[in-house]
Parts: structure tokens; C-alpha cells; sequence
């Protein structure tokens, strides 16, 4: 027909029009069938990669006005059609755009018919590797790449595995260009100092109970830590496992997806490295007014989070010795001793030593000397350090407004 001439030399040429756009599955569909004598099946992947991308832009309304005409005519009502298999991150049926859409049959992270499909299981790894000569490195690509789950089965990153072997064995982040964030950055950059300071810790490779959505839409997404825990579950930055109640124990799945959450922290992060570098070498050095010094400088960026509550400071300073976290094991709010200690720093390696910091928020300018003596003071009441052994580094921290004071004391337990 010379209709269908006319949209197949468009779309083959690049000069289709909106409308020509929104029914060229359908009208592609009704053709196939028509020369094969049999009804065809639709593949559509990443069918929200467009949106995701214009998430926050001008042309995320218009992108999704034309992603809806177009899905919703290639499936519905097309008798051409056997059926359609849709991928995305967005959960379809869900959307305002396709509530029209009838038997869609969803599967997600949590859902069980489908889960061993969407990786490779350890089984597989351990084959794959074997055949390509090296079993041996079995334990260094379960460190990297593993660590997802889908229902009730725990899988590998196909594409990460695949790249790891290609790659002459090279364990690096294989994932990070190979799909878009931008939602994902667009609540991360809208975050509380609360939820951020969770992320960072698991960054730090630890866990946190939430509740969570199996389904997210464009239209309803918020900054809270439900949208953002379950964005980042759906889109792969985390691993969610169902603890009861509605509650899921979230947690980084492996190496190659930490770094790629640091990445993505790093740019809220509001204050130069090079700060963060010196303030660290000072802690390391237990240089107090160099300390106070340079926390200052960082606590008086004009774009410094709200300070407020004292785990606000507490947020500041984990973020700025985020670094320090390759040496050391590092907890917030730790039970030690006879209470719970605000940061606490336990070496990963010899060579270092325990770091036990207690602060304390001023009432004014004038009470921080006295507020840091008294946070030092609190350390050894409650005896923080019970159970270490050898040299232990105390500080006091005060804040009053901007303005900080740091004691530093080294004990022998």
C-alpha cells in the first residue's frame, strides 16, 4: 500500500512525523503479519530510558506524551499482536500514561516466577570462569559483581561477568556507563542529612530496615526515603531483602555498585577535596587546632547542609572522613562501652589505631572549650574504648553554630 511506503521510507530515513511516530509499531505489525501469516511479539527494552534521562527537564512532559501514544498503540487493540514483552525500571502498569493498558503482567526484583532470569547464578559464574581457564578467580568476581537478588534468588550482573572476562580478568565497575541515573541523581541531590548520612553508611557496606514500593511512577515520585530506597533497588544500586511487616533490609550488593554510589555522592558533596584531604591528615596526625581550623573552613561554605541538630555535624564530619574509610572500620550512634558513642573508627589493618569522636552542640561561642572537655570527659565516664587494647585517640569535638573546637587526647587501655 502506498500509505505503508510512505511510513517505512520515513522511519527509514528519519523523517517521520509525530503521529507517523506514535502508530508505527501498530502499522509495522499489521504489515508483518500480513506477508508471514502469523501474529508477531513486540520486544521493547529500557522502555523508560527517554523519560528517565529528561527527568526534571522541559522535555520530560512532551517525551512521555509521545512514549504513551506510541507504546499504547503498538499494544492495545493491535490484533497483529501475540504479545508484547516491555522492560523498564518504571513500573508500566502503574503509570498514568498506560492505565488503559489490560492484562499486563508484571515482574519485578521481589517478584519469584522470574528471578534466577535477570543474572547469573553462582553455578554459572563458576562454569563461565572455568571454561575461560581461570576458576581461581571465582572469589575476586563474587566480590565485585555479586550480591543481587531477584525473589528469592541471588544472581551476578551478567554484563559486569561477561566485561570481567572479555576484559582479560580486570576487576573495575563495568556497569557504570551502561545505563542512565538522572532520576536517581535528581533525589539524591534533594536528600535530608538524615537519609544521606544512611546512604553513606551503606556506602561503608552496612545495612538499613525501611519500608519500600514494588512500584514507582514518574507522577508520584518524591524525595522521600521510601522513593528513594525503592528507585535505587529497582534501578540496581541496592540489594533488597524482605525482613517481614512490609520492611526490607537494604544494602550496597557488591563493590562495583559502592563506587558507583560514591560517585553519585560525591556530587552533592559540598565542600573541595582537597579540604577533606587536609582536614584527614590532621585526624591522622591528631592535630586539634588544625582540626578546628580547617573543620571550620568547610563548615562556613555557603552551601554547607543545615545545622541545626548534632547529627547534622555528625553527617559533616563522616562526609568529610568519608576517605579514611579504606583504613578504617566506621561506625555512627555505636554501642561502646556503657552507651553509644557518636563516631567510632576501629582499623582495618595494623599500623593505626582506635579513634573514639564525642560532640557536643554549644549553647554558645563561649561554652565550646568547655563543651569539648566535656564531650572528652564523656568518653572516659562511659568508657568508650572498653575492650580495645594499646594506644586509643579521643576527640572532643564542639559546635556552636559554625564555629567548632576540637580536643584531642591519646590514652594508653
Amino acid at each position: 500500500m502506498k500509505d505503508e511506503k510512505i511510513l517505512i521510507d520515513a522511519l527509514l530515513t528519519g523523517n517521520a512525523d509525530r503521529d507517523q511516530l506514535k502508530t508505527s509499531l501498530r502499522r509495522i505489525s499489521e504489515i508483518l503479519e500480513r506477508h508471514h501469516g502469523k501474529k508477531v511479539v513486540i520486544l521493547i527494552d529500557e522502555y523508560d530510558t527517554a523519560v528517565s534521562d529528561s527527568f526534571g527537564e522541559e522535555s520530560h512532559r512532551p517525551i512521555m506524551d509521545l512514549l504513551g501514544g506510541f507504546i499504547g498503540a503498538a499494544v492495545k487493540n493491535n490484533d497483529s499482536l501475540q504479545m508484547a514483552y516491555i522492560t523498564g525500571v518504571m513500573q508500566i502498569a502503574k503509570e498514568s500514561l498506560f492505565s488503559d493498558l489490560d492484562n499486563v503482567k508484571v515482574n519485578n526484583i521481589f517478584s519469584k516466577a522470574s528471578d534466577e532470569r535477570f543474572g547469573f547464578t553462582e553455578g554459572e559464574v563458576k562454569d563461565f570462569l572455568s571454561y575461560y581457564g581461570h576458576p581461581e578467580k571465582f572469589e575476586e568476581a563474587k566480590e565485585w559483581y555479586d550480591g543481587y537478588r531477584f525473589g528469592d534468588a541471588e544472581v551476578y550482573n551478567p554484563w559486569s561477568i561477561i566485561n570481567y572476562v572479555s576484559d582479560g580478568f580486570t576487576p573495575r565497575p563495568y556497569w557504570v556507563d551502561s545505563g542512565g541515573d538522572s532520576v536517581v541523581r535528581w533525589l539524591l541531590g534533594r536528600i535530608d542529612d538524615r537519609n544521606f548520612s544512611d546512604i553513606m553508611g551503606l556506602v561503608d557496606l552496612g545495612t538499613v530496615r525501611v519500608r519500600m514500593k514494588e512500584a514507582l511512577v514518574f507522577s508520584k515520585l518524591d524525595t522521600s526515603e521510601v522513593s528513594i530506597y525503592s528507585l535505587m533497588a529497582m534501578s540496581g544500586y541496592l540489594k533488597a531483602t524482605y525482613a517481614g511487616d512490609g520492611m526490607y533490609d537494604i544494602s550496597i550488593p557488591n563493590m562495583e555498585v559502592a563506587g558507583m554510589v560514591e560517585g553519585l555522592l560525591s556530587t552533592i558533596t559540598p565542600v573541595s577535596d582537597g579540604l577533606f584531604d587536609d582536614f584527614n591528615r590532621a585526624v591522622l596526625e591528631g592535630d586539634a587546632d588544625r582540626m578546628t581550623d580547617i573543620l571550620q573552613d568547610i563548615l562556613l561554605n555557603e552551601s554547607c547542609m543545615n545545622l541545626e541538630k548534632e547529627y547534622a555535624y555528625e553527617l559533616n564530619l563522616m562526609t568529610v572522613m568519608h576517605s579514611l574509610t579504606r583504613r578504617y572500620d566506621m561506625k555512627t550512634e555505636c554501642e561502646s562501652g556503657n552507651g553509644r558513642t557518636d563516631i567510632i573508627m576501629r582499623p582495618r589493618d595494623g599500623g593505626t589505631v582506635p579513634m573514639i569522636f564525642e560532640l557536643k552542640r554549644s549553647a554558645s561561642e563561649e561554652d565550646l572549650e568547655a563543651d569539648a572537655d566535656g564531650a572528652i570527659s564523656q568518653i572516659h565516664e562511659r568508657k568508650y574504648y572498653m575492650g580495645m587494647k594499646g594506644r586509643v585517640v579521643l576527640f572532643g569535638i564542639s559546635f556552636w553554630v559554625k564555629v567548632p573546637k576540637v580536643k584531642v587526647e591519646i590514652v594508653e587501655i
